[in-house]
Parts: structure tokens; C-alpha cells; sequence
């Protein structure tokens, strides 16, 4: 068989390497993250994290949960696999938890965020100040990434922004670990940098 080659080659081994990346993660967050509340909001970022939310759904029967992918064809599956439960949304860009109206929303009590290492150093700090501006104090955050994409720089900058991590998984080449929000926009983006 021919190697493909151009653009769209380029393309669509990234793409691979982006499934084969979430795929590997993904599977670890269950059974390690944890609603406190029937009651809580509960945020999921990142690609392949339809079977956790599915685990969590109904745990928060009077709740709310939203799970944030970025792919069109991810988001229109996940759609499809959640559209049982009344509490369960799903979104490609956390902009959209945004009240359309401009009223202020209540903060999530949960978050989890499967890195999207692929974006670049940069926006992956980004995406973790946004993530953060949506919580409450004390909240409790789960990341979970790969040694092999960039997992030492993004867990210092997540620790800075989560207090002192617990790591709950840390199996050859995935990790799994899990802070605490600080107090959401109120977190000084100085420090980190």
C-alpha cells in the first residue's frame, strides 16, 4: 500500500494520533471521579469522555451536567448517547455555558479535563483559567494526561492554579490527578506564567 502524503495525510494522522491520544486517557477518569451531591454541575472537557458521562448522568439525577468536545462528528455522537438524560448537555466550546441573556450563572461544582495536548502549551493554559473561572471554591478538578504529551509542564501549571495535586492514576504513560478550585476568576493569571 502507497503512503499517502499532503496536506490531508498530514491532517488526518493528527487526527489518529488525537483519538489514539483520548482513547488511552479517557478510560482511567472511571470509577476515580466522584459527584459529592446528587445536586452537582458537573463540567467534562475533552474529547472521548462519553463514557464517563454516561457513569455520571444519573448520579446526579438533580444535577446538571455538560460535556464540552470538540469535534463536530464527537459532539453529534455524544448527543446521540446522552440525549436520555434530561440533565446531561453537550457543547463544543465552554463559551456556550454562557446565559444568553447575559445573566451570571451559577458556578459548576466538578470539573474534569482530558488535555488537549494537541492545541499547544499556551492554549491548553488557557482552556485550564477558563475551566477554573467556571467553578466554585473548593471544587474539585480532575486532569488527566500522558507523560509522553507534555504531562510535567501542564500539571505544574495546573498545581498552580489547583493547589497541591493528589495523583490518582499513574500508570505508564497516563496520569490522572485531581485539585481543587481556588475560587474560579478571582485566581491572578500572573503566577502561573
Amino acid at each position: 500500500m502507497a503512503r499517502q502524503k499532503g496536506r490531508g495525510a498530514r491532517e488526518q494522522n493528527r487526527a489518529d494520533r488525537r483519538n489514539e491520544y483520548a482513547t488511552l486517557v479517557a478510560p482511567h477518569f472511571k470509577g476515580l471521579v466522584v459527584p459529592e451531591s446528587p445536586a452537582d454541575r458537573i463540567i467534562l472537557f475533552g474529547d472521548e469522555l462519553v463514557d464517563l458521562a454516561l457513569q455520571l448522568a444519573p448520579q446526579i439525577p438533580d444535577g446538571q451536567l455538560v460535556l464540552i468536545t470538540s469535534e463536530y462528528d464527537r459532539w453529534n455522537a455524544a448527543s446521540e448517547a446522552l440525549a436520555k438524560f434530561a440533565n446531561a448537555t453537550v457543547l463544543q466550546e465552554l463559551a456556550e455555558l454562557r446565559d444568553p441573556d447575559g445573566f451570571p450563572t451559577e458556578p459548576w461544582s466538578l470539573a474534569v479535563m482530558l488535555v488537549p495536548f494537541q492545541l499547544g502549551a499556551k492554549t491548553v493554559l488557557d482552556l485550564m483559567r477558563d475551566l477554573f473561572s467556571w467553578l466554585r471554591a473548593g471544587s474539585p478538578i480532575y486532569l488527566g494526561g500522558s507523560r509522553m504529551h507534555e504531562w510535567q509542564v501542564t500539571s505544574e501549571r495546573f498545581s498552580a492554579m489547583a493547589g497541591p495535586l493528589t495523583v490518582l492514576y499513574n500508570g505508564d504513560p497516563v496520569k490522572i490527578a485531581k485539585g481543587m478550585a481556588r475560587g474560579g476568576s478571582l485566581i491572578n493569571p500572573e503566577i502561573i506564567l
